[in-house]
């Protein structure tokens, strides 16, 4: 009898239970947030084909570009290293071999940022925009078309589609630009450079509007850059 009772019970319990909820609710599932789609920011309105090809060449030739193919050009540290210390000896020939060193390290960081020191588009090492009447002994005119990631005063990421940016027949033309760009744009920050000062350098590159991420991690990855460069090369 005893198990009898017992089984009564079970059955009074389960009963009990299903008046005090008798349409058990699921809790919902946290949904996780979509990543945020990065704006593009098309000036051709997002014409394709040949026909974007044409309007690219057009606006190219009616700032007095040549247009030329965008092609991925290969970097090596060492020999980066050795043209910037050429082209800083060729500009201050009386500086020490030491602040030679210390200056192009400091550049050779923020080619590194804006790189990553394996290749560039056509040799072009600080990833310059080209800008009507401007042409060197260095750049000649030559501009490549391709994609400008931003981020905006909130930090949000968007992208200037098919940007003009300066193009070069070598590496010693794209260091050479790169100098005399930063020399006339930038004088403050090139004054940082020559003192081996990579994080005021690239401080004051973020006040002039070089860059548009965050200058204190910016610079601080100039440094740690810089750093690394000086214990490997």
């Amino acid at each position: 009898m005893s198990s009898l009772f017992k089984a009564i019970d079970d059955f009074h319990n389960l009963i009990c239970k299903a008046y005090e909820n008798p349409f058990p609710i699921s809790q919902p599932k946290e949904e996780k947030p979509l990543p945020k789609q990065t704006e593009k920011r098309d000036r051709f309105h997002g014409v394709e084909g040949e026909e974007r090809k044409q309007l690219i060449q057009q606006e190219a030739t009616s700032k007095g570009y040549t247009l030329v193919p965008t092609k991925i050009t290969p970097l090596n540290s060492n020999e980066v290293k050795n043209c910037l210390t050429n082209l800083i000896r060729k500009r201050f020939p009386k500086i020490e071999q030491e602040l030679v060193e210390e200056f192009a390290y400091v550049l050779m960081a923020q080619i590194k940022l804006e790189t990553g020191m394996k290749s560039a588009h056509n040799w072009n090492v600080g990833n310059i925009h080209a800008l009507p009447h401007q042409q060197n002994e260095y750049w000649k005119g030559h501009v490549s078309a391709w994609d400008d990631p931003q981020f905006d005063k909130s930090g949000n990421k968007y992208v200037n589609v098919d940007w003009f940016w300066r193009a070069y027949l070598s590496l010693e033309d794209g260091l050479g630009d790169y100098y005399l760009f930063l020399e006339k744009r930038f004088p403050q920050a090139v004054e940082y450079a020559k003192q081996g000062d990579a994080y005021n350098f690239g401080m004051s590159l973020g006040k002039g509007g070089y860059y548009t991420a965050n200058k204190n991690v910016y610079s601080n990855g100039l440094v740690k850059i810089k750093d690394s460069f000086k214990k490997k090369i």
